[in-house]
């Protein structure tokens, strides 16, 4: 979905001016022109836009876990050590009855 997601933004960022006529856009080259075709810089765009979105996600997490006073991951599920959760859900007792190995 993600993948499907950029395809989609990129093509409806990529510029399709043919080369070679009156005026290309920002007055480039056709060769230059031909490059802004391809849509490369339009994924370098969207990766950097989407760098910059999923930082901000971090932010959001952060304001949440203070609102909701949330623990880290290891107080919920536990470590390989001591699995909390395989213990709570499955009624294991001992730390290695709960993996497949």
């Amino acid at each position: 979905l993600v993948v499907s997601c950029f395809f989609v933004l990129v093509r409806a960022t990529t510029l399709d001016v043919r080369s070679g006529g009156k005026e290309n856009i920002f007055g480039v080259s056709d060769g230059a022109q031909d490059f802004l075709n391809t849509g490369l810089h339009a994924a370098l765009q969207m990766t950097i836009l989407g760098s910059s979105i999923c930082s901000g996600a971090w932010v959001l997490a952060r304001i949440q876990k203070r609102i909701f006073k949330l623990e880290l991951d290891e107080t919920y599920v536990g470590t390989p050590e001591s699995p909390v959760l395989s213990k709570i859900c499955f009624g294991f007792s001992d730390v290695n009855s709960g993996y497949v190995r």
